[in-house]
């Protein structure tokens, strides 16, 4: 009996992209966080702000949530693409 092979689905990729771009995202806002509630501000001491965190200080919640979004969309292009894929194998086995 030949075993039969399922291709790989290419959503895994990209939900392990955006899982990490959201996990650095989420950490770099965490700490531009805790640096603000700390008093570690260097924007306050006269010297220049990280550009990194003057980014995500203006547009952090709006790329964690567009990233979420996409995190979602994609997880549920691949539950979608593995569930389409099992049925038509399964109609294919019977008799």
């Amino acid at each position: 009996m030949v075993k039969f092979k399922e291709p790989i689905n290419p959503f895994y990729f990209l939900c392990a992209v955006f899982g990490v771009a959201f996990t650095v995202t989420a950490c770099a806002y965490g700490l531009l966080l805790l640096r603000g509630n700390r008093g570690l501000n260097l924007a306050t001491n006269d010297a220049p702000q990280h550009p990194l965190m003057s980014f995500l200080d203006r547009y952090g919640m709006i790329i964690l949530g567009v990233e979420v979004a996409l995190l979602v969309a994609v997880s549920l292009a691949a539950i979608l693409l593995d569930h389409y894929r099992g049925k038509r194998i399964k109609s294919s086995r019977k008799p």
